[in-house]
């Protein structure tokens, strides 16, 4: 009936289309119309017409929020008149539509007598207390929506907010001086007194609500102190998420049974011990459209006031940080070079520090707990700053191409996900048995995450690799087999090719006891002196023959063999 009443408001916007971006009105001005032609009725359908834009096909979360703001605001947040109906006659009649007009008495709703005069009144109603009055009304409005906080020393009234395009509460920061001329043009009566700014009589006003400071801790509130942790953005019921589970388990864990039981445990872990940091970031590597960053919207959307989506390296690595200080779940889409060796070092310590120092613009640094879970999607070949040897940071994923492009699948997931699919996902991840479990202790030694071990190692690991590659050692008697047995280099012979190698790569090579010192240590290479012959009492490189040598070196990357040389 819905789809019948307003077919020139809401299913019938396609025709409007080209006219709207023609006029270059803004999406938001259509979504107004929309909502008050159907009465704010019109919710799915309005997002199922958005998402079958490629450019919004994963955006119906933040579209359906924008849309229930519209409740609140008629006008969205602007100012003047809010957009109606009319706007939508006049866009359809311009563009050659035309436009069904109501008989006058249709819009007068039926009049029925009531059958007893009061009928209908809410008792439950009539039982409640009377709401405050005056000052006491004053005071009451203004400590719902202020309080005032000593932050590292300094006096701040920190102010809730709630941004309708993202859905979330936030806190707003203010200097007693930026309160007052917030109300400087609202007063409140006062008996036998002049009348006062409202900031200046909750000010002074012994009962205004205020902290000893700000802390985060899921765990629990603590006597005396604002807790920034306000849960997770919907209430977890069992229910459907079937197409989520799908997109999981065979696209960005490619079909993989324990890199499936990995990343779903490790949401779990998130959900159920939100006050314990992760230590590990999960990351999904792939092609532009493959739905790798569907997962990281959706965590990021659970977490509410708690998840970030950036796409900057600035905001993981730059100076000021104090947008991650409440943040459980951060969502780094495309928001990280490998090669940043500045960056790596605040990266890693951001995955394993228990405590980090938040900073921000125009405020002094403070110590708090590191609760960031981050999840990481890249269409680069190098993803993350991964280690050589036990690699326990990052779990590396490679993402299946199965689903590039698919529009009408990514559409059924986002519409599953927009009727219940994300409280179910959440129900079942706070219901999933993880006892014992650690993101440290199991992390997937898969080929995407020895891909990215290769692509990271210093230049005498490359340097090595590329020799085992080629299965050629300079300084060599060619008419030797490598394979047939153990060889004897000389120490200049290897130096050399090390730095022909090196000095493409990086201002500083390793000098000979350098480059001896990772030989030795950890490529299975020995030193020995010769006892005889034209090469008496010098020292040499021994090497094990090749198949033992790429072993030892695939057993180092943590990787099969074959994936290193074929």
């Amino acid at each position: 009936e819905l789809a019948v009443l307003h077919h020139d408001a809401v299913l019938g916007v396609h025709l409007l289309k080209d006219r709207v971006l023609a006029l270059g009105l803004r999406r938001l001005a259509l979504m107004m119309a929309c909502h008050h032609a159907t009465a704010g009725e019109g919710r799915q359908e309005f997002i199922d017409w958005s998402t079958q834009d490629p450019d919004y096909l994963d955006d119906a979360w933040i579209i359906g929020r924008r849309w229930d703001s519209l409740h609140a605001s008629p006008s969205g947040g602007r100012r003047g008149r809010p957009v109606t109906i009319k706007f939508l006659h006049k866009v359809v009649q311009e563009a050659g539509g035309e436009v069904a007009r109501p008989d006058p008495e249709d819009d007068f709703d039926a009049w029925d007598e009531p059958d007893d005069l009061g009928q209908g009144v809410d008792d439950a109603a009539l039982r409640q207390p009377p709401k405050p009055e005056g000052k006491d009304a004053v005071l009451e409005e203004m400590n719902a929506q202020h309080c005032v906080v000593m932050e590292n020393g300094k006096f701040r009234v920190f102010t809730e907010e709630f941004d309708p395009v993202l859905g979330r509460h936030f806190y707003q920061r203010s200097t007693k001086e930026d309160f007052q001329n917030l109300y400087c043009n609202s007063f409140v009566e006062q008996v036998n007194a002049s009348p006062t700014t409202r900031a200046q009589f909750w000010l002074k006003h012994a009962k205004r609500r205020q902290y000893k400071g700000v802390i985060f801790d899921p765990s629990g509130d603590h006597d005396g102190w604002l807790n920034l942790w306000r849960g997770w953005a919907v209430e977890p019921k069992p229910g459907n998420w079937s197409l989520l589970d799908q997109l999981i388990r065979e696209v960005l864990t490619d079909g993989d049974p324990r890199s499936y039981r990995y990343v779903l445990n490790w949401i779990a872990a998130m959900f159920q011990r939100p006050s314990e940091p992760a230590e590990v970031a999960i990351a999904f590597q792939g092609a532009k459209g493959t739905g790798k960053g569907t997962l990281g919207r959706v965590l990021q959307q659970l977490a509410g006031p708690h998840g970030l989506h950036i796409s900057s390296p600035e905001h993981i690595t730059g100076r000021f940080n104090s947008h991650l200080q409440n943040c459980i779940c951060l969502f780094a889409d495309e928001a990280f070079w490998s090669g940043d060796k500045a960056g790596e070092a605040k990266l890693k310590a951001l995955v394993t520090e228990p405590t980090v120092a938040y900073e921000g613009k125009g405020r002094d640094a403070v110590m708090g707990k590191n609760l960031i879970h981050i999840v990481m999607a890249s269409n680069s070949d190098w993803v993350v700053p991964a280690g050589l040897d036990g690699e326990r940071r990052f779990a590396v994923f490679k993402v299946n191409e199965s689903r590039k492009d698919d529009h009408d699948f990514f559409r059924a997931l986002n519409r599953q996900l927009d009727e219940g699919g994300r409280a179910a996902f959440l129900h079942d991840m706070l219901t999933r048995h993880i006892d014992g479990w650690h993101p440290r202790n199991d992390i997937p030694q898969n080929s995407a995450l020895a891909d990215q071990k290769l692509r990271g190692m210093d230049p005498e690991f490359s340097w090595w690799y590329s020799l085992l590659y080629e299965g050629d050692l300079p300084g060599y008697d060619e008419d030797r087999d490598w394979q047939g047995g153990e060889v004897e280099l000389d120490k200049t012979d290897l130096y050399d090719s090390y730095l022909s190698f090196a000095r493409n790569r990086t201002r500083h090579p390793r000098p000979v006891p350098g480059l001896a010192k990772v030989l030795l240590s950890r490529v299975g290479v020995t030193s020995r002196q010769i006892r005889s012959g034209a090469r008496k009492d010098r020292r040499v490189f021994v090497v094990p023959d090749l198949g033992q040598a790429r072993a030892r070196f695939a057993e180092i990357v943590g990787a099969d063999p074959k994936q290193l040389w074929g």
